[in-house]
């Protein structure tokens, strides 16, 4: 009997049930450019997700461009979203599903440092590791973050070194056409922010995926930072580094992305 491809478990009816159970529908209003909601999505759940299911399986699925959204930044500055089409959202999300379990051993060296978009994982585990870090005698903090991570971050690496782990390729023209981003509806948006959103190479906030590529590109740099000895507590592309030796405390500032 042969094994299932990754496509193949993509195009499953099952998996993109597991999908929509574990997309993010906290904002049941949420939606993407053609102003399709999570709730209406819902509605026809069984008939959407067939669909979806059969344009896989048929070669007919394409991801459709995503709504532009600015959020205000704690610095005063404006972080660019793009939101996608809920159906969009649920696929990108079944392959998130998949390609975390086959990136397993990938993402190995950010235990007990890398603490964002992981499953069990998040803000309050971070903020307990640090305090770990503080009561074994390491009270001065180096923060940083890397600067424009998602922005600028290599896509073409990313999905290399992605590929390059994964038992055959059949997601990987998949892959990439889910991680480029394509921005509809820049009119709803002031045109001195239309710049925010131009595709410089790297990966789109607000889509399913950019999680998982960012901590994937980043555990080398977990895996050299500990090894070196450092106490390193990592959120996403923003870290700190708790000290034994006494430096000027909480010290920020912006780092260039590891290469």
């Amino acid at each position: 009997m042969n094994q299932l491809t990754l496509f193949d478990r993509l195009c499953s009816l099952k998996h993109l049930y597991a999908a929509w159970e574990k997309l993010n529908k906290t904002n049941r209003g949420s939606f993407g450019l053609s102003g399709e909601s999570i709730d209406e999505f819902d509605e026809q759940l069984d008939v959407n997700l067939e669909s979806l299911s059969q344009q896989l399986k048929t070669g007919k699925y394409q991801f459709s461009a995503a709504r532009p959204y600015l959020i205000p930044k704690p610095n005063g500055k404006l972080r660019p979203l793009q939101i996608p089409e809920i159906d969009d959202r649920v696929v990108l999300k079944a392959m998130a599903l998949l390609l975390e379990r086959e990136l397993r051993m990938v993402l190995l060296p950010g235990e007990g440092v890398s603490f964002a978009y992981e499953k069990g994982k998040g803000i309050q585990n971070a903020l307990s590791r640090i305090k770990e870090h503080y009561d074994q005698g390491n009270r001065f903090i180096y923060e940083a973050d890397i600067v424009d991570f998602f922005g600028t971050v290599s896509r073409d690496r990313i999905v290399e070194q992605i590929s390059e782990q994964l038992p055959d390729n059949s997601l990987n023209e998949l892959i990439s056409q889910g991680i480029t981003p394509r921005v509809g509806g820049l009119q709803s948006i002031a045109i001195e922010y239309h710049e925010l959103f131009a595709d410089k190479g790297g990966i789109p906030q607000g889509n399913p995926l950019s999680p998982l590529f960012s901590n994937v590109y980043l555990s080398p740099f977990d895996a050299m930072m500990t090894q070196r000895g450092f106490k390193l507590v990592r959120y996403a592309d923003d870290f700190v580094h708790p000290l034994l030796r006494k430096r000027r405390p909480k010290r920020r500032t912006s780092v260039r992305r590891p290469t």
